[in-house]
């Protein structure tokens, strides 16, 4: 009986899965934690003496001489003002190629952002295992003008590069500032380096590395467990952050299989979730302002589908882009209402995209209830921003009064954020998007008068 029963577990555990239905990805290993409690920190603290202080300085060498002013100016001209990618994905890991192997992946002189899918490639060979991965962001400024005219005939809507578009993590060859033949080193950050050195050269490398760049991070499981991950006195320094919230799966299935599916986390809030139910967007609100103390620029992409699932019942003559404001927004002005009161460094400037076909509806919107009080910015593309202000405490009120008066640009309405076009929705269906895309008829009228 023991061998039957061997036999019948094995084949039960061997059963394939159900015909159309999902396949059961292994469950993924535990992040890499930090260490609790912590061994040692490495940079300098009030436990120090100062003998220890002042060996520290002398094995700096003649580097330590400098003034601190001075060396801070030379490491931020080293590896500081500018923006970085800091990643952490469960994938297979990456190995570099042999140049023989490299020349049979990519034609000659083809750059491709940190040589990602020619000279870096994931060895499948190998267990999938939690990736740490970083990079100098190489996003493009934008097109020039012959390459605008052939998006304009190729049907394609965006004409600017903003960071909701960004492909550096993707190697993408078309999106790299770097020039064609250019060597990958420039792609990386290149510090480890210098922050292996000595203790005074990693403290100093530190205050610069996370003081002066900014960081941009789409993986959603590092930005939820960021605290565990990266010392809280090294994120206490970051002042300009870019984050894309991926809450729902933009791509169809087909086009994204190396990937296990996402969890729709935005239909769960179309659905009820409230902030006691874990949703990612109010973890993350809850937690920028305590983690981020010093933050002084903030960028968030929505890079999900906000419109609202069938099971919510939404029709052409809901208000719908104000529940999506109220959803989705609302969290993000209360944590910056949060940011304000416990930022020491002034006012915190925001800026939050969302998808473009729900920002040209809440832009006609805001047409409607702010009339010639309307700050926007509008782009050759039909991209653009517009100003919403909050009151310091519940937010703008009024913004279902379709009145049209203009809000009062007194001390107590200074404080608000930018509304911004984000990743081409309406590119990714084609025709028929007003008809697929529900957004309500409430506030279509006048629509786009500022387009």
């Amino acid at each position: 009986m023991g061998i039957i029963g061997k036999w019948m577990r094995k084949r039960l555990d061997s059963k394939p899965p159900d015909k159309g239905g999902l396949v059961n990805e292994p469950r993924s290993p535990p992040l890499p934690f930090l260490p609790t409690p912590r061994l040692r920190r490495l940079t300098a603290g009030q436990w120090q003496s100062k003998d220890s202080v002042q060996l520290e300085m002398e094995s700096y060498g003649l580097f330590g001489k400098l003034p601190l002013e001075l060396r801070r100016e030379i490491l931020t001209e080293a590896f500081g003002g500018q923006t970085l990618h800091m990643d952490l994905s469960h994938k297979h890991p990456l190995v570099r190629l042999q140049p023989s192997e490299e020349e049979s992946q990519s034609p000659p002189h083809q750059h491709r952002h940190c040589g990602l899918e020619s000279e870096l490639v994931c060895d499948t060979s190998q267990a999938k295992r939690w990736e740490w991965f970083s990079c100098v962001c190489h996003r493009r400024p934008g097109y020039s003008e012959a390459e605008k005219e052939q998006r304009l005939q190729a049907m394609k809507g965006a004409l600017t590069v903003e960071p909701c578009d960004d492909e550096c993590l993707e190697g993408s060859e078309s999106m790299c500032a770097c020039p064609s033949g250019a060597s990958t080193a420039a792609c990386f950050v290149g510090v480890m380096g210098w922050l292996l050195s000595c203790r005074q050269a990693y403290t100093d490398g530190v205050d610069v590395l996370y003081g002066t760049n900014t960081f941009h991070l789409s993986s959603l499981e590092l930005q939820l467990n960021l605290p565990r991950l990266v010392p809280a006195h090294h994120l206490a320094r970051i002042t300009s952050l870019q984050l894309l919230w991926k809450l729902n799966e933009v791509q169809p299935r087909s086009k994204n299989k190396q990937q296990p599916p996402r969890k729709d986390h935005a239909r769960a809030l179309w659905e009820g979730e409230g902030p006691d139910n874990n949703n990612p967007l109010h973890l993350l609100c809850g937690s920028i302002p305590q983690t981020f103390p010093n933050l002084q620029s903030l960028y968030i992409s929505f890079q999900c589908w906000l419109n609202p699932p069938s099971t919510a019942n939404k029709g052409v003559n809901d208000d719908v882009i104000s529940e999506v404001e109220s959803i989705f927004l609302g969290p993000v002005e209360d944590m910056m209402r949060a940011c304000g009161s416990n930022n020491h460094n002034g006012k915190l400037e925001l800026s939050v995209a969302i998808q473009s076909g729900a920002w040209s509806t809440l832009l006609a919107k805001y047409e409607q209830v702010l009339g010639a009080g309307l700050k926007a910015e509008l782009y050759e593309d039909g991209r653009g921003r517009f100003w919403k202000p909050l009151l310091p405490s519940q937010g703008f009120q009024g913004v279902h009064d379709r009145s049209g008066g203009g809000v009062d640009d007194g001390e107590e309405n200074r404080l608000g954020y930018w509304i911004c076009s984000g990743w081409d929705d309406i590119q990714a269906i084609g025709q028929g998007y007003w008809i697929m895309c529900n957004w309500g008829q409430t506030w279509r009228t006048g629509f786009g008068t500022a387009m």
